[in-house]
């Protein structure tokens, strides 16, 4: 499904004059791709306006799976002209250009914590932990740090824990 969405923002874009690429890679979710790279399994597009490059991802922008495996229709433009650092925590293209950031190109692949719609949507960046699986002890603190890369007024800020089968809001 993924591929259509990315063949018809190129196709729209080429209507419109403007640059643009499909790119393939991998798209993390609680199901694939979680703490190493397997397999790619996901298309999206970079769009170059103002001879700048941007990343979108239609497919994720139109909604999402629910747990019940049910196609949830939710508009999100959180996914388009994304920053690449929000971008890669993501999606992680095949060739490392296409990330679009000096200092994510040279580094590796880290399974950072995942991340989805509402942080996009509110274009807020995670910042710590940097790893998805931490190892702590009894009574040790974690802190949970993030950045807002638009101005906006004080929200709240969720925390929601995903097991195999559940779902759990702090």
């Amino acid at each position: 499904m993924c591929t259509g969405y990315a063949y018809l923002i190129k196709e729209l874009c080429y209507f419109a004059n403007i640059e643009s690429k499909i790119i393939d890679g991998y798209g993390r979710s609680i199901i694939s791709n979680i703490e190493k790279l397997d397999k790619p399994n996901h298309s999206w597009n970079a769009v170059k306006l103002d001879n700048k490059w941007y990343l979108c991802d239609a497919t994720w922008s139109s909604g999402f799976t629910s747990a019940e495996k049910i196609f949830v229709t939710e508009y999100n433009d959180g996914y388009f002209l994304t920053d690449p650092i929000l971008f890669a925590k993501n999606h992680y293209p095949l060739e490392k250009k296409w990330l679009l950031n000096t200092t994510l190109i040279t580094s590796n692949f880290n399974a950072p914590p995942l991340v989805y719609g509402e942080t996009f949507k509110h274009k807020i960046l995670p910042v710590t932990p940097e790893k998805i699986d931490i190892t702590i002890k009894k009574e040790e603190v974690v802190t949970f740090s993030f950045k807002s890369l638009k101005n906006a007024n004080k929200e709240e800020v969720s925390l929601v824990e995903y097991t195999r089968n559940n779902e759990h809001a702090f």
